[in-house]
């Protein structure tokens, strides 16, 4: 409706691929700090973190699964 559509404000926001544009949109969301990490190599990554994500009140972020290795020190 016009009403809504005259409160709302929009903010476009996008990166280099979906990975830099995960990152941005955590930088602009204000939360309680927390941050879900999923991988973003397949839909079904995400979706099975958005439960935990949605729990704690926190920003999912999707990250290349060789990021997250590398982070954590996880051996394959």
């Amino acid at each position: 409706s016009d009403k809504i559509k005259n409160t709302l404000s929009v903010t476009r926001i996008s990166g280099s691929d979906r990975f830099d544009t995960s990152v941005k949109i955590s930088k602009e969301i204000k939360n309680n700090g927390i941050i879900s990490i999923a991988s973003g190599e397949h839909f079904a990554d995400a979706l099975s973190a958005l439960t935990a994500s949605l729990q704690n009140q926190s920003v999912l972020r999707a990250q290349d699964m060789n990021e997250i290795v590398s982070a954590f020190g996880i051996i394959n």
